[in-house]
């Protein structure tokens, strides 16, 4: 007959209402520094994954050079202006929302930058209801190829002072610009994403697309 140890009275059983506590430390994944190298400004959103910097746009400033006469903010800090007199819509409906009137004529250039701007657009463009300039404008985002103009599939967007802008820097292809700003909600770009509007009754900020530049991404 085999007989079973006594149980200890105290010990164990006393802590078994205390189990032991198992501390995780958790640490990202990032790459290391270059020894004796230490950077005096912060890194860019993304660099401990590899993200690098792949386009500043920038619409207020390349639609100006499109449409010079254009200005996204006027003397009242928040509604475009049009700086030149006898306006292409004069003579006919009013252009009662400027902007979004200004971001259709742009996202029709942008389907074809070898033509140039066309100021005219704007006296077509003047007359139609916000529902059809709406519609125009993902009309032509949704006609516009993400692979064709060497953009990641997913990327990091982060917004940007306008007044640390560096001009020389800007993204000046109106087909890429359209295509990141159109395919960006909130923080992330998304390639495959249905094709959105930008907050037309605001006026356009900047942003930056943060990506994986391998595979040949890379931003010229």
């Amino acid at each position: 007959m085999v007989r079973h140890a006594e149980r200890p009275v105290g010990g164990a059983l006393h802590n078994m209402s205390a189990p032991p506590r198992t501390r995780i430390e958790v640490r990202p994944l990032r790459r290391d520094a270059d020894p004796g190298k230490e950077s005096t400004s912060p890194a860019p959103p993304g660099a401990d994954s590899g993200m690098t910097l792949l386009a500043t746009v920038s619409l207020a400033h390349l639609i100006r050079r499109c449409f010079p006469p254009y200005r996204d903010v006027g003397a009242d800090g928040r509604t475009p202006v049009w700086e030149a007199p006898n306006p292409p819509w004069e003579g006919t409906a009013p252009c009662t929302n400027l902007r979004l009137c200004i971001l259709v004529a742009f996202s029709e250039l942008a389907l074809n930058e070898s033509q140039p701007p066309d100021p005219q657009a704007l006296r077509r463009l003047a007359g139609l209801s916000v529902e059809d300039l709406e519609a125009a404008w993902l009309d032509h985002v949704r006609r516009l190829r993400p692979e064709d103009h060497r953009l990641p599939p997913f990327g990091l967007v982060r917004p940007v002072d306008p007044a640390r802008l560096e001009e020389s820097a800007l993204e000046t292809s109106p087909s890429r610009a359209t295509i990141i700003v159109s395919r960006s909600g909130g923080p992330l770009y998304n390639r495959g994403r249905a094709p959105g509007l930008p907050d037309y009754t605001r006026p356009l900020r900047p942003i930056r697309l943060y990506g994986f530049a391998e595979g040949g991404y890379s931003h010229d």
